[in-house]
């Protein structure tokens, strides 16, 4: 008797990345989207290797997390041969600690995509010096594919690495993040931050703008909530120094259901940050019909067009950071204007397509094998 003819099992694929649950930064949710719709797919099977927790953790937690991850891959490479390794990496200590992982994972017949989502990538390489740099490219040159999520990023690591490049934008699902109402008869413009509290993300620079435009007659009706990790306290202390607390909330991080909220009672979404790959908060911002002022760095104009998807501000400029938020907030007629063409923008591209995109290189690299 013939036994019965069973499918071959799928591509087995590791993403390694941080931990997904307390996490709502960018590397997150592309790892989050990318499981979500790969999982049922009889071409690929997922699984999830946490390489790093949320702050906040033990040195000791780390170092046992770093042990288990390599031996999560070894066991996973040992039992399925010929893995693909999709290695979600930043810069300086994130792609330091995977080139580890990276390595192992070479030694055990993996393929290798190494997606790049490093804000300060740039930054960082040319700062490290010569040494420095062929180190760098060392470890960029051990993946079988790397992936920017921008042109400007393919732009720069074609010019530093061997291996081939290809661009798949982060984009993500319009459909969780609807259009919002906003035709709102609160005189109150509210203003609504999204992402690491800290220098990077100009954080601070937009809480003195906030000082200056209230200071700047007629002084508009503002109020700003900054939500995400970081430097919370410090800038809660800035905004008490400048006698903003009763004008800003330091709301912390939020998890979906809250973001999806805040950025419904939203009037205007201000990032202005001095680096990004293509930050996941803004294209959610403008997925729901928010104006955006933020900054011409990374991959952002591609996707911010200065007065048609939004406000472009030259990063660290505070002053014309207040500029640009007056405008908004004495324009209603603009803000929708905007906030209608930055929702069209984000719907031009797709994640499904993204997502497939990605699983072709997946396919591709399994065939080689």
């Amino acid at each position: 008797m013939t036994p019965p003819a069973y499918p071959p099992p799928g591509v087995l694929v590791l993403h390694l990345g941080p931990a997904l649950e307390g996490n709502s930064g960018g590397m997150a949710t592309v790892i989050r989207q990318l499981l979500e719709h790969q999982r049922g797919d009889p071409e690929i099977e997922t699984r999830h290797i946490i390489t790093a927790y949320p702050p906040g953790r033990s040195l000791p937690a780390k170092l046992l997390l770093a042990a288990t991850a390599g031996a999560r891959l070894t066991l996973r490479c040992l039992r399925r041969p010929k893995p693909i390794l999709h290695v979600h990496a930043a810069c300086r200590g994130s792609l330091t600690r995977k080139s580890a992982l990276m390595r192992l994972g070479r030694v055990l017949g993996a393929r290798i995509v190494l997606h790049v989502h490093g804000a300060e990538f740039d930054e960082w390489y040319a700062g490290s010096g010569p040494r420095g740099q062929v180190r760098i490219r060392r470890i960029l040159n051990r993946a079988d594919v790397l992936i920017a999520v921008a042109d400007y990023w393919n732009d720069f690591l074609s010019r530093v690495a061997r291996s081939p490049v290809e661009t798949v934008r982060n984009t993500i699902d319009t459909e969780a993040f609807p259009i919002a109402e906003r035709d709102r008869p609160s005189p109150a413009v509210n203003l609504l931050f999204l992402g690491l509290v800290g220098e990077r993300k100009g954080t601070f620079e937009l809480i003195r703008a906030l000082r200056r435009a209230l200071d700047a007659p007629p002084a508009p009706d503002l109020k700003l909530v900054v939500a995400g990790n970081g430097e919370l306290e410090r800038a809660a202390a800035l905004a008490r120094e400048l006698g903003l607390a009763d004008r800003v909330e330091i709301a912390g991080w939020i998890g979906p259901e809250e973001k999806l909220r805040r950025l419904r009672e939203a009037d205007v979404f201000v990032l202005p940050t001095h680096h990004e790959g293509l930050p996941m908060a803004l294209l959610e911002a403008m997925s729901t019909g928010l104006p955006a002022v933020t900054t011409p760095v990374g991959g952002i104009p591609e996707v911010v067009r200065d007065g048609e998807t939004g406000l472009l501000v030259a990063p660290g400029n505070v002053a014309a950071l207040t500029g640009a938020v007056v405008r908004l907030a004495a324009d209603p007629d603009l803000r929708r204007r905007l906030g209608a063409a930055a929702a069209a923008e984000v719907r031009k591209f797709d994640l499904e397509a993204a997502c497939a995109r990605i699983k072709q290189i997946y396919l591709r690299l399994a065939d080689r094998h």
